[in-house]
């Protein structure tokens, strides 16, 4: 009866996959990151007309988030810039790090500008994660990755 196994193993497989659509995604959407034509960071010299990067992003997020500086992977499962849009998405690994990352970046200040961080309610930017090619991802200013401090 090995059809009758493959049948189980792979109601099995759909089952998995049903549980794991349906597991919460802990995502943050982060707003009016800076944009423009040169990188913001320490290197940056006008802060009114900078851009973020993955790096600089990252950087900014351990320097205000000692928790996940110490450990990044354990805290963040993955970030995703949209640079010409000024908008980026964090994975976290459960909703503790995602409302301690709320809480110590909403406000705060990065290249001049104030940004806006809330919970996302979008099912695709739920998974920063998005499985996209490199060389879409680059054209639409979409990066992926999983930072680290």
């Amino acid at each position: 009866n090995s059809a009758m196994g493959a049948t189980n193993n792979l109601a099995a497989a759909d089952g998995a996959a049903a549980i794991a659509k349906h597991q919460p995604q802990f995502s943050l959407y982060v707003t009016n990151l800076p944009k423009g034509s040169a990188p913001v960071g320490k290197a940056a010299a006008n802060k009114n007309s900078s851009y973020v990067t993955e790096e600089s992003f990252t950087e900014f997020i351990c320097e205000h988030c000692p928790k996940v500086a110490r450990d990044s992977k354990k805290y963040v499962l993955g970030l995703r810039i949209l640079t010409e849009k000024g908008q980026a998405f964090i994975s976290c690994v459960d909703k503790a790090t995602q409302q301690y990352l709320l809480a110590k970046l909403n406000g705060r200040e990065l290249g001049g500008r104030t940004l806006k961080v809330e919970i996302s309610t979008s099912i695709a930017a739920n998974t920063a994660e998005v499985e996209t090619s490199d060389a879409t991802a680059n054209k639409a200013g979409a990066r992926s990755e999983e930072p680290s401090c």
